[in-house]
């Protein structure tokens, strides 16, 4: 299925999918706050290893996402939808 512009969606399916980034955009902060203590506690009592640059991929993905987030967001906004 191919991926439609955010302006052709009709206003259920734009909500739908708005709904659908801010789901996946929380999820990855919560797996992002979830993984950031034990790496810090790790990198306090064994110095640096593996473990400690884990966050730095969960930074890398929500740099990814949060455009599309906030593109859906905007498009709604601009719909006048809230």
């Amino acid at each position: 299925m191919k991926a439609k512009n955010l302006s052709e969606l009709t206003d259920q399916e734009l909500l739908d999918e708005g709904k659908s980034r801010k789901e996946i955009f929380g999820a990855v902060i919560g797996i992002f706050g979830v993984t950031i203590v034990p790496a810090a506690y790790g990198t306090y009592t064994k110095g640096f290893g593996t473990y400690t640059f884990l966050p730095f991929l969960g930074v890398a993905i929500l740099a990814s996402l949060y455009p599309k987030y906030k593109a859906a967001k905007a498009e709604i906004a601009l719909r006048k939808l809230n």
